[in-house]
């Protein structure tokens, strides 16, 4: 029998692929990156703020001139 996952852990582990996905995309391409900024949307999961600046810093390194934005929007918010 496996053991009942996290809810905590899973969003986590969900955000971080997604984000990954969504950086490594932008830092490989080089048409997206001509775009002078992004946003990366996220659905309530402020608690990973920390996370998503420590990659937002990495894709500056790679890309300075590109803006990146985060947000971060509640379920209620998505219309």
């Amino acid at each position: 029998m496996s053991q009942p996952r996290s809810p905590m852990r899973f969003r986590a582990l969900a955000a971080s692929l997604a984000a990954a996905f969504c950086l490594a995309a932008l830092s490989t391409t080089p048409a997206l990156a001509q775009q002078k900024k992004i946003s990366f949307l996220t659905w309530n999961i402020s608690d990973q703020e920390e996370l998503f600046k420590e990659w937002i810093a990495e894709f500056k390194k790679l890309r300075p001139d590109v803006d990146v934005e985060w947000l971060d929007k509640k379920g209620p918010e998505f219309p």
